[in-house]
Parts: structure tokens; C-alpha cells; sequence
């Protein structure tokens, strides 16, 4: 019976590789060069979970594109269960909003709807689309769905908020009659 103990496969690749010394990552650099870069290959429920973590600990993150990055990244579940960026999305308690969008699944919906605390932090801080982000292009598309609906309601509130966000200078500028 021999004394001498072989190592096991485990302890054969840490005693070859002990040598090596590996990089210490910010939470930056975590977030930008390994989440942000696979976060689509995660399950919907990994992103909820991340991005709940990411959410309360925003105050770490410093760079203002990966800050921006998150906020392209599809993550916040829609009426139609479809995850779409906050730029996407918008805030269903922006005055009128729900009005011009009813039905159109642009509200978030479960973990961060507007109503839960993180749907607050994600207001705070990486935002949701508000009315005055709307492009000559959806106004357009917003009309042209009321006219064939024959809702009047909805005709008013596309009216006041043509009026209350100034668009008529901004579609005159932006649409070629």
C-alpha cells in the first residue's frame, strides 16, 4: 500500500492553473463585459431576477453609456407578455398616455409595473418613454387609428396633447406637406 495520495482532477487543475493571476473586476466592467453582452441568451426570469439586483444597486453604476445600455436591453414585460427596452415602454401615469395607448401593450406589466416599488426604481432610474418622446411618425399612426375607430375621446386627448407638447410647430418641421 503505498502513502503517496494522487491528486484529483478538481486539485490537478487548481494546482496548474495556481499561477495565474486573475483580473479583479468593478462592477462596471462585470456588468459591461459579461451581463450586458449575454443577457439575451438569459432565461426571462434571470433578467427579471438581474435586473431587480441591477435596479437597487444602480446607485454603483457610474458610466453613463452602460447606465444607457440598460436601458436598451429587453427586459420589462408588456399586456402581451413580450419584453421590450424601457424605450419602449411608457409610463401608463403620464397624463393621457393610457388613453392614446389603450390596447396597444406599451405599459410594463408584473415586477415592473409603474404601481411596484421596482417599477418605481425603474422610473427613477432609467425612465420610461413619456409623450413628448413621441415621433412625428407615431403621432401619425396614433390619428390615423383614432379616425378608424371613430373614438372621440381619443380625438380629444390626441388634440390636447398636440396642444400641451407643442407638436404643432414640431410636426410642421417634421412632416413635409
Amino acid at each position: 500500500v503505498s502513502l503517496l495520495a494522487f491528486p484529483s482532477r478538481e486539485e490537478e487543475i487548481v494546482l496548474r492553473h495556481s499561477s495565474l493571476k486573475p483580473r479583479r473586476l468593478t462592477v462596471e466592467d462585470l456588468y459591461s463585459e459579461i451581463v450586458v453582452p449575454q443577457f439575451q441568451r438569459y432565461s426571462q426570469l434571470e433578467k427579471e431576477v438581474l435586473m431587480v439586483f441591477v435596479l437597487e444597486n444602480f446607485h454603483l453604476i457610474l458610466n453613463a453609456e452602460l447606465r444607457h445600455r440598460f436601458s436598451r436591453l429587453e427586459f420589462v414585460k408588456t399586456e402581451d407578455s413580450v419584453l421590450k427596452s424601457p424605450q419602449e415602454v411608457f409610463n401608463p401615469t403620464e397624463r393621457y398616455a393610457d388613453q392614446l395607448f389603450a390596447g396597444k401593450h406599451v405599459f410594463p406589466i408584473g415586477t415592473f409595473a409603474v404601481d411596484k416599488n421596482h417599477g418605481q426604481l425603474l422610473c427613477k432610474h432609467i425612465g420610461l418613454r413619456k409623450l413628448d418622446d413621441l415621433s412625428a411618425e407615431e403621432l401619425l399612426q396614433i390619428a390615423n387609428d383614432t379616425a378608424t375607430s371613430g373614438n372621440r375621446v381619443r380625438a380629444k386627448t390626441l388634440l390636447d396633447v398636440i396642444v400641451k407638447h407643442k407638436w404643432t410647430e414640431r410636426l410642421q418641421r417634421d412632416i413635409a406637406f
